[in-house]
Protein backbone atom coordinates (compact mmCIF):
# COMPACT_ATOMS: atom_id res chain seq x y z
CA UNK A 1 0.00 0.00 0.00
CA UNK A 2 1.49 3.19 -0.89
CA UNK A 3 1.72 5.94 1.61
CA UNK A 4 -0.36 9.10 0.70
CA UNK A 5 1.77 12.14 0.40
CA UNK A 6 -0.40 15.71 0.86
CA UNK A 7 0.75 18.79 -0.50
CA UNK A 8 0.65 21.94 1.32
CA UNK A 9 0.97 25.72 0.99
CA UNK A 10 1.17 28.14 3.71
CA UNK A 11 0.92 31.34 2.93
CA UNK A 12 0.59 34.62 5.53
CA UNK A 13 2.41 37.83 6.81
CA UNK A 14 5.12 37.36 9.22
CA UNK A 15 3.45 36.67 12.80
CA UNK A 16 0.06 35.34 12.11
CA UNK A 17 0.52 31.86 13.21
CA UNK A 18 1.96 29.34 10.53
CA UNK A 19 4.40 27.50 12.04
CA UNK A 20 2.14 27.54 15.50
CA UNK A 21 -0.64 25.58 12.96
CA UNK A 22 1.94 23.28 12.11
CA UNK A 23 3.07 22.51 14.83
CA UNK A 24 0.17 21.98 16.53
CA UNK A 25 -0.54 19.45 13.49
CA UNK A 26 2.08 17.96 13.90
CA UNK A 27 1.76 17.31 17.77
CA UNK A 28 -1.49 15.73 16.86
CA UNK A 29 -0.59 13.80 14.40
CA UNK A 30 2.68 12.25 16.29
CA UNK A 31 0.02 11.09 19.31
CA UNK A 32 -1.56 8.20 16.64
CA UNK A 33 0.82 5.76 16.54
CA UNK A 34 -0.19 4.23 13.20
CA UNK A 35 0.68 7.36 11.64
CA UNK A 36 3.84 8.12 10.01
CA UNK A 37 3.61 12.09 9.76
CA UNK A 38 6.36 14.63 8.80
CA UNK A 39 6.85 17.42 7.00
CA UNK A 40 9.37 17.92 4.83
CA UNK A 41 10.04 21.02 2.80
CA UNK A 42 10.10 20.79 -1.27
CA UNK A 43 14.19 20.45 -2.94
CA UNK A 44 13.77 24.98 -4.16
CA UNK A 45 12.46 25.99 -0.79
CA UNK A 46 14.84 23.96 1.46
CA UNK A 47 17.35 25.82 0.24
CA UNK A 48 16.45 29.21 1.50
CA UNK A 49 15.25 28.03 4.23
CA UNK A 50 18.57 28.23 6.25
CA UNK A 51 19.59 31.30 4.67
CA UNK A 52 17.15 33.73 6.20
CA UNK A 53 18.41 36.25 8.61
Amino acid sequence: MAIPEIVTTMLGASGVGKTTLLTSIYEQFSKIKEVNFEFKPDSARSQGIGNRK
